[in-house]
């Protein structure tokens, strides 16, 4: 221990070294028995630096470090082992606030802030230090958490040291922060293996103190089966005390040895024999198997100890009576196999006491072998669930297919050891899923409709397009009847409906930007005026060859004739005239080629006769001449 304080003392009093120590071996070396009842009381006792006292803070990270750390400050402040939950709310806030350099210097505000703080140092010890790898999932929280140490620890001001206590098999951790990783490697304190002489006296010297003496044999024993082993330490404790146990009720130390089965079967023994007796209590035994199954964190091929939430471990089927009675045979303080902290409630903890349990009690192997698979699943689905429950329970974090799948599969093989959170995380993401379904199939049954409808329309379309082409053939029967010179009575009555579709055509054909450039739109839509001009001088050809046959007919054609005579003339007038005039004026007076057919009339010129003809022949016919 001596050495131990004065490394300590050492790095405080350097001005060019962090104050922090880290104390490190393997599981069940007795770090945080070292650290927590012999090296912190020490240091309050005889703080360093000449000073009368100092402050320890003693804290385990948990799954939310800087949470843990506000809590213990917050209880420093109040002097009454509580902490108000706005303090604690507002150093947490101030433990992620960046200085203007970008460091994480909150804690080192804080311990400046506190009372007395130039003639009370703080003195922190975080205990369990892997925590911050094993139960913590946020790698920013992690690296705000130790920035906040280390920050602290290097302030000159000299008014926070830090203690850490780590297992040894977490040191690669530490290489994610190269300071942190330093620091173990130039200033760490590898907690030594006790050698069978020191064994000897830590067995045999507390039972002779108390006037109890253990026979050689018992010691050799005990010594034999412990040295060299991993986690030793919390195994011949549990060993030791009940031996002791045995001793005040006047039983033989060898015999009870010989019961409990030496130091590995002691541990695994009184598991095994509260476990036997769980029956009495409704779904003991399968809550018991429950939450030691949920106190187990494998790392690979390596089981530690994983700190949880009590409520976490309660099924939706277990009655609360039941569940407490159990948790309380296995945390009695004559066994102690699992460990309770906090308040009782949702802030209550637990863990397994004992490491060494996992490799020594075989039914609890079994359970994990048995459970190995869907282990991962378990921890996902936990996690889930949890974020929905704090996040008020939205429904874009519930579980669609084929998550929802693989949980529901996980309920039929699980349902009794589910928790309530996670038995309505699963019925709520199963009943948006049958909602999401019912709202598809409504969607599709809107389509049907919807196609229906429009199916329907589609047949009332395909009837008008229909009459419209009845329509366009009966037009198209009304002109054939006037160009194929069909009886009298017949042309009559076509006339009308047949100046109807010239009107109709003319309306299709002209548009606003007709005038803009005459020429260039007759060439562009030569075939259409070609056609309005068809129209026109059929009806024309017609109506006067109706009135020199009848006069009756005459006076009744004659309104007919004098619109048609009209609007053929601006026609004329607007796409052919124009081209007429421009000819003469480039005395573009036209050619005549010889070689063209007689039969070629119009082809037989170019220039001004050429227009002509088209204007005489082609445009208004043999009658407008």
């Amino acid at each position: 221990m001596d050495t131990l304080r004065q490394k300590f003392c050492a790095l405080h009093e350097s001005r060019s070294k962090t104050r922090l120590l880290p104390i490190y071996g393997p599981s069940g070396s007795g770090k945080s028995s070292l650290a927590r009842a012999g090296l912190v009381p020490e240091l309050g006792e005889r703080p360093v630096s000449g000073r009368e006292r100092a402050r320890v803070a003693i804290l385990k990270p948990t799954a939310h470090p800087l949470e843990s750390l506000a809590q213990i400050l917050a209880k420093i402040v109040t002097r009454d082992g509580v902490a108000p939950v706005k303090k604690m709310r507002e150093f947490a806030d101030e433990l992620i606030l960046q200085n203007r350099d970008g460091q994480y210097d909150g804690l080192r505000r804080i311990a400046a802030a506190l009372p007395e703080s130039t003639d009370l140092p703080l003195i922190i010890l975080v205990d369990q230090f892997e925590e911050v790898y094993t139960l913590c999932s946020r790698p920013e929280e992690q690296n705000i958490f130790i920035s906040n140490l280390l920050h602290a620890a290097n302030d000159p001001a000299q008014q926070v040291s830090v203690i850490i206590t780590m297992r040894s098999d977490f040191l690669a951790e530490t290489q994610h922060y190269s300071q942190l990783n330093e620091l173990f490697s130039t200033q760490g304190y590898l907690v030594p293996a006790m050698n069978a002489k020191n064994m000897r006296l830590a067995i045999s010297e507390p039972a002779k103190q108390a006037g109890y003496k253990l026979t050689e044999a018992a010691v050799s024993l005990l010594v034999e089966q412990a040295i060299g082993r991993d986690g030793v330490l919390p195994l011949l404790q549990f060993t030791l005390s009940q031996v002791w146990i045995g001793l005040q009720e006047g039983k033989d130390p060898d015999v009870t040895l010989r019961d409990l089965g030496g130091v590995g079967g002691a541990l695994s023994k009184e598991a095994q024999r509260i476990y036997d007796g769980l029956s009495e209590i409704p779904r003991g035994q399968a809550i018991a198997k429950r939450v030691f199954v949920g106190l187990v964190d494998e790392k690979g091929t390596q089981n530690t100890r994983h700190r949880v939430a009590l409520y976490k471990l309660r099924s939706h089927k277990d009655d609360p009576k039941a569940f407490r009675q159990v948790i309380e045979r296995f945390s009695d303080r004559g066994v102690r196999l699992i460990t309770l902290s906090g308040e009782i409630g949702s802030s209550e903890m637990v863990e397994v006491t004992h490491e060494a349990l996992f490799n020594h009690w075989n039914l609890l192997s079994q359970w994990l072998e048995h459970k190995r698979n869907d282990r991962p699943f378990e921890r996902r689905l936990e996690s889930a669930a949890t974020h929905w429950n704090q996040m008020h329970r939205p429904e874009g974090l519930l579980w669609r297919s084929p998550d929802l799948d693989l949980l529901a599969d996980f309920v039929r093989r699980s349902n009794d050891d589910m928790t309530p959170e996670q038995m309505e995380f699963f019925q709520a993401s199963n009943q948006a899923e049958i909602h999401e379904q019912q709202q598809k199939r409504q969607r599709e049954r809107q389509k049907i409709i919807f196609l229906s409808v429009l199916s329907a329309l589609f047949g009332v379309i395909a009837i008008l397009l229909f009459w419209f082409y009845l329509q366009q053939s009966q037009a198209q029967k009304t002109i054939e009847a006037v160009f194929l010179g069909s009886d009298t009575e017949n042309i009559l009555k076509a006339l009308p409906d047949l100046e109807k579709s010239a009107s109709k055509l003319r309306d299709e054909v002209e548009t606003p930007q007709t005038s803009d450039n005459p020429d260039k739109y007759y060439r562009q839509k030569k075939v259409e005026i070609n056609k309005l001009f068809a129209y026109y001088r059929n009806i024309l050809t017609e109506t006067g060859r109706l009135g020199q046959e009848n006069q009756q007919y005459k006076n009744q054609l004659q309104p007919i004739a004098d619109r048609t005579e009209k609007a053929l003339a601006e026609l004329i007038s607007k796409y052919r005239i124009s081209q007429l005039k421009s000819d003469l004026k480039q005395n573009n007076f036209g050619k005549y080629f010889k070689e063209k057919s007689v039969t070629n009339f119009q082809n037989q010129y170019s220039g001004a006769l050429r227009t002509t003809y088209e204007i005489l022949f082609t445009t208004s016919g043999q009658e407008q001449t």
